[in-house]
């Protein structure tokens, strides 16, 4: 995938496309954009949220945030899902050894607003401290973390009510999240299911909106989401600017000159809103990983980066009226590609065309090496079985040079594969680009880039 960057193909890109304008058009833009940090395998079952003036949390009903609680008195937060944990909140597997579990107890009834549930939550505490406020469509009043339905129920008979309120059994819920004090004491919990979590930091205030995540710093509001069985999956919705601070530093040095970074802050930002809602099945629009771009928070903030962004603001490039995508790498090799090349759909404005500031720069020259049974391995992972490879090679280049099929022959079938998907299967940072040439020496296949040293391993 051609994405990655270094100023050069950008400086490129802005130069050579003269049917393409850059200039402000703010009804393109959207103010905010939504930032998978964990999820999917980096999905985790607790956070440590930190803010210098406590939280405030709720959740977006359309445009109109719903404020659910007040934290301003808590700087640190550990939010997790109601799940299996030690006293020291620890995760566990399940209920053996654990002291913490997903089960709950009401005390009393349903309350239709906040300050009624805190009324009685002052009034039950003079009898029974170990109470908190819980949110499932209405507020309501609970106590434990039960390891087991058995054992929730046993509490329930031994006491029956409590400061004159009847005890009722609250099931496990697998979209419920609970929110704990730094010493472990539940403060609240909440069913996820139909929202996002989100927490707004008090730190705005003071005209700073950072919170830290795990000991990470971020501006704008943490999402937490879990989905059903899963772990929560935590989003960085925040500021379209403010997430091209954290992006530049990340895709370019952030200490580059002002106009290479500020093409790239460009780049960014087209790339950024053409790809809104590319992950809205785990309820955000863009991952922080290199899928996307690579974005990093607060913490890798450069002031040249951050004012290269300013100083561009609302500028977007466009083709014929439209966004352009703004496919960007760090090297070409020399050349760039033609999209239907890489990817079948052609895009008039990604044309290949020479790159000579590419030429010397690093991983320009490369190759790497792979036996026989890894090239199998790797076929396999793909679900492709061709039985012992006997012979690979590729079977045809673009007019830039490079390969866009690869034949795989094995003892049972063969296979053709075509453009990047061959890239796909052994890795973008090991296979660097499809602009290589390839020999072998007996069950080693050598691949090179174009142009460089051939070497082969016995």
């Amino acid at each position: 995938m051609i994405k990655r960057l270094r100023l050069f193909i950008i400086l490129t890109l802005l130069l050579i496309f003269g049917v393409a304008n850059v200039y402000a058009i703010n009804e393109k833009i959207p103010s905010r954009i939504k930032v998978g940090i964990n999820f999917n395998e980096t999905s985790v079952p607790n956070v440590t949220l930190e803010s210098k003036h406590g939280f405030v949390i709720g959740y977006y009903d359309d445009s109109r945030f719903v404020d659910l609680l007040d934290f301003s008195g808590y700087s640190s937060l550990i939010i997790r899902k109601d799940d299996y944990y030690n006293n020291k909140l620890t995760p566990l597997g399940s209920s053996k050894d654990a002291t913490i579990g997903p089960y709950h107890v009401q005390i009393g009834g349903e309350f239709n607003n906040l300050e009624d549930a805190l009324s009685d939550l002052v009034d039950i505490r003079k009898e029974y401290p170990n109470c908190y406020i819980a949110f499932d469509q209405s507020y309501e009043i609970w106590t434990g973390a039960f390891v087991s339905e058995s054992e929730a129920k046993s509490f329930i008979n031994n006491l029956d009510k409590i400061n004159n309120r009847k005890l009722k059994y609250v099931n496990s819920n697998d979209r419920r999240v609970i929110i704990n004090d730094n010493s472990g004491k539940i403060l609240f919990a909440i069913n996820t299911e139909g929202m996002q979590l989100n927490f707004k930091s008090l730190s705005e205030i003071e005209g700073s909106n950072i919170v830290k995540v795990n000991g990470i710093n971020y501006r704008g509001d943490i999402i937490f989401n879990r989905h059903a069985k899963g772990n929560l999956i935590v989003i960085n919705n925040v500021g379209l600017d403010n997430y091209l601070y954290g992006v530049l530093p990340k895709e370019m040095s952030g200490d580059w000159p002002l106009e290479a970074l500020k093409a790239q802050a460009v780049a960014a930002r087209n790339y950024g809103i053409v790809n809104i809602g590319k992950h809205n099945e785990l309820g955000f629009d863009i991952c922080d990983k290199i899928d996307c771009q690579v974005y990093g928070g607060f913490d890798v903030e450069k002031p040249r980066s951050n004012k290269a962004v300013d100083e561009t603001k609302g500028r977007i490039i466009t083709y014929e009226g439209e966004l352009i995508t703004p496919f960007y790498h760090s090297n070409s090799g020399g050349r760039t590609e033609d999209s239907e090349n890489i990817w079948s759909i052609n895009l008039p404005y990604i044309r290949g065309v020479e790159d000579n500031y590419s030429f010397g720069a690093p991983h320009g020259n490369w190759s790497i090496s792979f036996t026989a049974q890894e090239v199998e391995e790797h076929l396999e992972k793909y679900g492709i079985y061709i039985g012992k490879v006997t012979d690979v090679y590729p079977t045809s280049y673009s007019d830039n040079g490079r390969v866009t099929s690869m034949m795989y022959i094995g003892t049972k079938d063969k296979v053709e594969i075509a453009k990047e998907k061959t890239r796909a299967m052994f890795g973008y940072y090991t296979l660097k680009s499809m602009q290589f040439t390839m020999n072998t020496h007996e069950n080693y296949y050598i691949i090179d880039e174009i142009g460089g040293e051939k070497t082969s391993k016995s």
